[in-house]
Formats: structure tokens, sequence, C-alpha cells
């Protein structure tokens, strides 16, 4: 996902956006305590997905988000693909 793009995901039958922004990724260090060029856990994943959807316009808790998340498996990783999502492929040595 590049920077400043908003992407859409479905929980729980809501579609939400997910914008990747400074302010995502400034949260996602308030919150985590360290820098997003590191993500090591599951926890991070979680905590960046949930910063992207605060700066997509949700203002649902951590806490609310989780329990929204808890119950639909698979998502975690839904996001990931989305967030694995790059710009198109540029031509061998470009």
């Amino acid at each position: 996902m590049k920077l400043l793009e908003e992407k859409k995901i479905k929980i729980s039958g809501t579609e939400y956006p997910l914008r990747m922004s400074y302010r995502a990724m400034i949260e996602f260090e308030t919150i985590s305590g360290h820098s997003i060029s590191t993500l090591e856990s599951i926890k991070d994943v979680t905590i960046l997905f949930y910063c992207t959807l605060k700066a997509g316009g949700s203002d649902m808790t951590y806490e609310q988000f989780m329990d929204l998340i808890d119950n639909q498996l698979g998502i975690v990783n839904e996001f990931s693909a989305l967030m694995a999502v790059n710009e198109e492929k540029k031509p061998a040595g470009q």
C-alpha cells in the first residue's frame, strides 16, 4: 500500500476505508513504542491495521477494533495482502 493511497476492507459486513499516511505511521510508532520499519509481530500488524483504519476516518478505539476483528479469522491476512500491494513493477534497469 503506497503512502496516502486509500483502500477499503470489509469487516463483519461493513466496508471501512484504510489509509496509509504519516498520521497512521506516527500513530503506530506512538502505540507500539518502536519504528514502523520493523514490524515484529502479529501485534504490530494489528496495530498498523488499526492505525490505517483511524487514518481512513474511523473513530473506534483499539479495544473496539480488536473486538470487531477478533471473530473474523483471516482479516489480518487480508489486511497484510492489501499492504503488500506495491506500485506496478517497473521494467528491469529502471
